[in-house]
């Protein structure tokens, strides 16, 4: 949620640029990254949005990765198509 809230702040008026960060530019912290986003959008959808989660990890080195593995997991995000209609 944090590197939610500093790509936004950054945003404005700013063009799309990749976040640093040390845990995403890991390719070892992919799987557990992917399987943390996961619990947390299935245990509080009222908090995250997954919209914003998918819009976030744009923005970091293994984004792309971690989203396919969201949508891996949680295939109804995809059917519904919220990540794929919003990107």
């Amino acid at each position: 949620m944090l590197t939610s809230l500093q790509i936004h702040e950054q945003q404005r008026g700013q063009e799309f640029y990749m976040k640093q960060s040390d845990l995403f530019d890991n390719k070892v912290y992919v799987e557990e990254i992917c399987d943390v986003i996961c619990i947390a959008l299935a245990e509080l959808p009222a908090v995250l949005n997954i919209q914003d989660v998918v819009e976030t990890l744009l923005h970091v080195k293994h984004g792309p990765e971690i989203i396919c593995g969201v949508v891996a997991n949680s295939p109804d995000c995809f059917r519904e198509g919220m990540p794929c209609s919003s990107i």
